[in-house]
């Protein structure tokens, strides 16, 4: 009796271990993860081997591997190998699975492995890899329209709640011109390299630059767009398009008479107040800020020349301003607003006051002043005062940068000037 009973419990034991699929003496295949998500990037689906040393294989041998599942294979995800490779100088035990375009709904990517002779399938001969749906990328160029000899444009990439998208590779964006455009490429303009920008890997935006070519009245405006209009991973942003006015020789655009606008001028009093000065603490120094800061007056006029810069004003400008000016070509630069980056053409100037004084003149009479044509209109521009030290208003309360331009940081004084073409 006792025998019998030893039997019926030994048998469970017995009959386990010859069932056991992961037995040291029978080679076997399985994944080392059944299940894994992905939804950007990759994730590896490796292989685990077991009951044989592999160095000890005559050859190598292929494990072929099978996708399916809900997703597409080369569309909405790619992989590195269809087959793992056991033994041999090619050994290669993993496999790289990457998200490419699933921006639709969730998916499901199942891979099986293949029957191999001499293997056995371990327990996880299939794994599964959820594939969530993909976060579009927002574009915008980071200005609506700009004025430029040779300069770059730039396109900056965020994600769906508006913060700044990384990329997580290199990502080539094509760039064509759109409609509208009047300038000629590769006669008024061209790009330098290729028709493309690049958002290198770990960056925000990326930028293509422009060179102006042959100047023709009526053939200066060129408006790109972006080639991702028809790609489902993208979103247009503020501006899906940029409007770029190209300048041959900058100061044949300037030429003319401008006269102060009634629109489009900065806020004396907002200035004031943003760089610390109140009718509220302290009237008095208050009444001789707004005073001495420039303002609109509707008789203020500039004539630019090909010798230069000629002005009559009746505004405090003309604490800032001589009569006469020499001019000359300051370069590109950028300011930057609470709306976000100005891009402007520095002019230097040879005969101003930078005290912005009636009673006192500085030694140093050279200043630069930015401008900017208004939405590319070559009939309105806007001047930026973004060098100078002033001795008449906000005495004490302004920064300044030891280099030029001083005061280049918001608030601006500015203003806008409107062509008159009578």
């Amino acid at each position: 009796m006792r025998k019998f009973l030893f039997a019926l419990l030994a048998a469970p034991l017995l009959f386990g271990a010859c069932s056991d699929d992961n037995d040291e003496s029978t080679p076997t295949l399985s994944f080392a993860k059944p299940v894994l998500a992905l939804s950007t990037g990759s994730v590896t689906l490796d292989l685990q081997v077991s009951g044989v040393d592999l160095s000890s294989l005559a050859s190598p041998v292929t494990v072929p591997v099978a996708f399916s599942g809900t997703a597409v294979k080369g569309s909405e995800y790619s992989v590195s190998a269809e087959q793992f490779i056991l033994g041999g100088n090619n050994q290669s035990l993993s496999i790289t699975v990457t998200a490419l375009d699933n921006y639709d709904e969730a998916k499901e990517i199942v891979a099986t492995l293949g029957s191999v002779a001499d293997f056995i399938p371990g327990k996880n001969a299939t794994a599964k890899i959820s594939l969530g749906v993909k976060g579009k990328i927002m574009y915008s160029f980071s200005v609506k329209s700009m004025t430029m000899g040779a300069g770059s444009v730039q396109l900056d990439l965020y994600t769906a709640t508006g913060a700044k998208y990384t990329a997580e590779q290199d990502i080539v964006i094509p760039i064509e011109i759109a409609e509208g455009s009047t300038a000629v490429e590769n006669t008024n303009f061209t790009f330098e390299g290729a028709k493309q920008l690049v958002v290198a890997q770990g960056k925000s935006s990326g930028a293509i630059t422009l060179k102006a070519g042959t100047l023709e009245t009526g053939k200066d405006k060129v408006v790109l767009k972006t080639g991702l209009e028809n790609n489902k991973g993208f979103v247009r942003g503020q501006y899906n398009e940029i409007t770029v006015t190209i300048f041959g020789s900058y100061f044949s655009k300037l030429e003319g008479t401008w006269k102060m606008s009634a629109e489009g001028n900065y806020d004396p009093m907002e200035y004031a107040n943003l760089n610390g000065s109140s009718s509220e603490y302290d009237k008095p120094t208050f009444d001789a800020d707004m005073a001495a800061l420039p303002a609109y007056n509707a008789k203020d006029r500039l004539i630019f020349t090909e010798e230069g810069l000629t002005t009559s004003l009746e505004s405090t400008l003309k604490n800032f301003f001589r009569e006469n000016s020499g001019i000359s070509n300051g370069g590109e630069f950028t300011l930057y607003s609470m709306s976000g980056k100005i891009p402007v053409q520095l002019i230097l100037l040879d005969n101003v006051n930078r005290y912005f004084s009636a009673i006192e003149q500085s030694q140093d009479t050279e200043a630069y002043i930015g401008v900017r044509f208004k939405d590319g209109d070559a009939n309105k521009m806007e001047m930026y005062f973004i060098d100078f030290d002033s001795k008449s208003f906000l005495i004490d309360k302004l920064y300044y940068e030891e280099n030029k331009p001083t005061a280049q940081y918001y608030p601006y004084i500015s203003f806008t000037f409107e062509r008159e073409t009578e």
